[in-house]
């Protein structure tokens, strides 16, 4: 069954800063941009700008299990937030919080799955940089099944991103070992 993502998730647009974020490293509070989320899917916080908190900013603060999902450029990656994290998302990012009825690791797979990602570059608007809007996200069309199936499909998923990365590792040890073989039999006759 597919649903509308505004009836599964609410949908919040990042916050909009005045100007230009420039980073404080005795700032509490951290920042998630665009440069943070990769293609893979994964959130790179550690390098994530630190600013003063404002009050300003409170209802903004993310929660663990919120969606991330970049709102321009050419690709539009999304990433979940696993952990507890004091920080917000900037303009340019789409902060998703799904219901019970949908699982936060599922919903990172079904933005990410190239199908999908195909329908949001399509909703996308703008020929420079093309921008998503919070609207358009919101009527995305996206698969609903069961908690169940949803379950089984984030297994399948990891086992995947683990068989990739096995087989990263593999070819990695393979191209070490074959380049000390020729550069040994090229150096001892």
């Amino acid at each position: 069954m597919d649903v509308e993502l505004a009836d599964v998730a609410e949908i919040r647009t990042g916050y909009s800063f005045r100007g230009k974020v420039t980073d404080d490293p005795a700032g509490r509070l951290a920042v998630v941009q665009m440069k943070d989320i990769r293609d893979t899917g994964q959130l790179e916080l550690a390098g994530c700008f630190r600013i003063q908190e404002e009050p300003a900013h409170r209802r903004h603060l993310l929660q663990p299990s919120d969606v991330l999902i970049q709102a321009r450029g050419t690709t539009f990656p999304a990433a979940r937030l696993d952990a507890p994290f004091h920080g917000i998302a900037s303009f340019g990012l789409h902060v998703l919080h799904p219901c019970d009825r949908l699982l936060p690791e599922y919903l990172v797979w079904a933005l990410n799955h190239p199908v999908l990602q195909a329908t949001i570059t399509g909703m996308s608007k703008g020929s420079s940089v093309p921008f998503l809007s919070k609207s358009s996200l919101a009527e995305l069309q996206i698969p609903l099944p069961s908690l169940e199936i949803q379950r089984r499909i984030i297994d399948v998923a990891r086992l995947e991103r683990d068989v990739a990365s096995l087989t990263n590792d593999l070819q990695r040890l393979h191209d070490q070992y074959a380049s000390a073989a020729t550069w040994r039999a090229a150096t001892h006759p």
